[in-house]
């Protein structure tokens, strides 16, 4: 029986991830396929590739937080006098506020240029079309399956596995979209955050699917934009992963991790050790629904 993970996003909470990978590997109980979306992809993508989990815990938890490079334009006033009475235009406005080249740059250092064909462990990675609002899913071209395809959702193979995942990272407004062919691709929260509904391309009778929801900054305040834009997007694909989780999960893994702003890299071990603490609550859970 084949068995599939749907990994969620969540910014560096994708940590968690890690964590339940772990667990999952030691129990022998290894998923056959992976759909991720965001920080999923991230962790997906890597373990795909044959990164074990220990040693993406090794790597994550040393990460340091370095500020993404943020993207140049200007603005000014377009007023001729000082004294019209004329509407002011302003231009340029930026398509995101940080560039996101480094998520590529990581993945590549990692794995190379791999494509989904060569992965070790069937992956499909979620991402949204900005101009078309579909759900753009690259994964291996043996893996797409026939037409009809879902409504507004489309199939897409032959793209280095680190664009993909790229893409898929892209959180509007805050991150510049990644273009791929005639594609302006943003994040796969848009569509599924928790892509439950993807890992069954690959054949997934079972599906488990970890969900880290939205974080919840309940104990420190919201410190700046970002820090709210990451909020409002969790709590707006909070309700579109609950539909997606009760029509196409098994068994849905909750870890709570709380908050974490986009350079809080010194709660990645501790995200970690999340993961793995949920996934060793339910194990025997998960055992009898793979297992049986």
């Amino acid at each position: 029986m084949i068995y599939g993970l749907a990994l969620s996003g969540g910014s560096l909470r994708g940590a968690t991830h890690i964590g339940i990978l772990e667990v999952l590997d030691e129990a022998g109980l290894p998923p056959h396929a992976i759909a991720g979306t965001s920080a999923g992809s991230i962790i997906g993508s890597l373990y795909a590739a044959g990164v074990q989990p220990k040693k993406l815990g090794q790597i994550f938890s040393q990460l340091l937080p370095k500020a993404p490079k943020p993207q140049e334009y200007v603005i000014k006033p377009l007023m001729a006098d000082p004294m019209t009475t004329k509407t002011i235009s302003w231009l340029p406005l930026p398509k995101g506020l940080l560039k996101a080249d480094f998520i590529e740059s990581f993945i590549e250092k990692m794995i190379g240029r791999l494509t989904f064909e060569e992965l070790t462990l069937p992956l499909a990675v979620v991402t949204a079309d900005l101009h078309t609002g579909e759900a753009v899913i690259f994964t291996a071209q043996q893996h797409i399956p026939p037409k009809p395809w879902p409504p507004n959702t489309v199939y897409q193979s032959g793209v280095p596995v680190a664009e993909a995942v790229m893409a898929s990272s892209i959180i509007p407004g805050i991150f510049t979209p990644k273009t791929i062919g005639n594609r302006t691709l943003v994040d796969g929260g848009l569509v599924s955050n928790v892509p439950a509904d993807v890992v069954k391309i690959f054949g997934a009778q079972k599906i488990i699917a970890v969900d880290l929801g939205f974080g919840v900054y309940e104990a420190e305040p919201l410190k700046n934009v970002i820090d709210i834009l990451l909020q409002t997007y969790d709590i707006m694909g909070q309700r579109v992963s609950n539909l997606i989780l009760e029509q196409h999960a098994h068994f849905v893994l909750r870890p709570q991790t709380g908050g974490a702003g986009l350079l809080d890299f010194h709660k990645i071990p501790g995200f970690i050790n999340k993961g793995r603490i949920v996934a060793r609550e339910n194990l025997n859970a998960i055992k009898q629904i793979v297992c049986t």
